[in-house]
């Protein structure tokens, strides 16, 4: 479901590249990682991050620079290495080693969730 809304706020203050901003859309738990785009155009300028609890219509947003240039950090820009994530388990690899219980919780890295 599409929803529309504007950027109340840009952190720390308005400028060309901003660390974050925030959107009067109302959210639920699961959809972090939404795209959000201008209303005239499919252009994304963000992503959806987090909203507060307790809280409505505010909704954290990371700009679409910062995630781009985070992909570029971590998979490598045309002509550049990457980060090596050889020694990184996959999330099969990880299941394989979680301990399951009969609860509807688990065990993972040694800590209980």
């Amino acid at each position: 479901m599409l929803r529309h809304g504007i950027i109340s706020s840009v952190f720390p203050f308005p400028c060309p590249h901003p660390h974050g901003f925030t959107i009067d859309v109302m959210t639920q738990g699961g959809a972090s990682g939404s795209p959000i785009f201008l209303a005239e155009s499919p252009t994304v300028v963000g992503i959806l991050h987090a909203h507060f609890v307790g809280a409505t219509n505010i909704t954290i947003a990371l700009p679409s620079k910062i995630i781009s240039e985070a992909v570029e950090k971590c998979f490598g820009a045309e002509g550049a290495e990457g980060l090596d994530m050889s020694d990184v388990p996959t999330f099969s690899e990880l299941q394989k080693n979680i301990e399951r219980t009969p609860e509807l919780s688990y065990n993972t890295f040694g800590r209980q969730k």
